[in-house]
């Protein structure tokens, strides 16, 4: 009885886990989506979707945000208070 509840458990924890990833995952391309668009209010929206949860992303996924906020930055559209916010955060 007790191995049975224990397999059922790592079988929840591992489902959990899986569907986690899968979430991340998604999140991730939605907010690639906004940030490779050639509409800057659709960057702006993908640099927002970025700001509360950028301290659970990964390294590589930071990188890649830090990037195309550097370029962001060459273009000069997104206003001095966004700017200002995200370049505490990005830069």
């Amino acid at each position: 009885m007790g191995l049975t509840l224990e397999r059922s458990s790592l079988r929840h924890r591992k489902s959990n886990l899986i569907n986690n990833v899968k979430e991340q995952f998604a999140n991730f391309n939605i907010i690639l989506q906004f940030l490779d668009s050639n509409d800057y209010l659709n960057r702006r929206i993908g640099f927002a979707l970025c700001i509360p949860k950028y301290d659970k992303f990964s390294d590589d996924f930071k990188l890649i945000i830090k990037r195309k906020w550097a370029t962001e930055t060459l273009r000069n559209k997104m206003g001095e208070s966004f700017t200002q916010l995200c370049n505490r955060i990005f830069a």
